[in-house]
């Protein structure tokens, strides 16, 4: 989450990617027909394009994407709300998931939890685990990231105090001193 603001590569990394996914084109079918439905519009909360974009960042910054499942009183779709994986909490009970989400003081839902069937839970691999969220893309290069944000800062200090950058001249043996 704070590589995200704070490592330039990492910021761009991530955006190019989910910039790039959103461009894939979408079509909806009914059925097995052959021609996709013409103006199909998605009953998300958030546009289609929005739930992919911020799906794919949740996955490469937390190493999961939550996309709660909707339902009106009588267990019909409604469509899905992404949930910010970095306000989600989850415990494993008997091999089995749950989850509830966090935000300041308050817990949603207000009393007991979600389980995976409430979810589109996309999940990164995980080579030790099959049940919690997998490594991430950002875990991976945060080591890369740090020591590229520490040089960037040394050489920012450094040249912001007068520093002269070192520049060498390599002449031939022989050379005349004067040239």
């Amino acid at each position: 989450d704070q590589a995200y603001a704070r490592a330039p590569l990492i910021y761009r990394a991530i955006r190019l990617r989910c910039n790039s996914l959103v461009r894939v084109p979408v079509y909806v079918y009914r059925g097995n027909s052959e021609k996709p439905i013409e103006g199909y519009e998605f009953e998300e909360q958030l546009p289609l394009h929005d739930l992919l974009w911020l799906s794919e960042a949740a996955r490469l910054l937390k190493g999961a994407a939550f996309l709660l499942k909707n339902q009106n009183q009588f267990g019909f779709s409604k469509g899905l709300q992404w949930l910010n994986p970095f306000s989600m909490q989850w415990q494993v009970v008997n091999n089995e998931l749950r989850f509830w989400q966090q935000i300041g003081g308050e817990r949603y839902p207000k009393t007991g939890y979600w389980t995976e069937d409430d979810f589109i839970y996309m999940k990164e691999f995980h080579p030790t685990d099959d049940l919690e969220p997998g490594i991430s893309a950002t875990q991976v290069a945060l080591a890369d990231g740090k020591i590229l944000s520490s040089v960037t800062t040394f050489l920012g200090d450094f040249f912001s105090a007068d520093a002269l950058p070192v520049t060498m001249v390599v002449a031939p043996n022989g050379t005349n001193p004067n040239e």
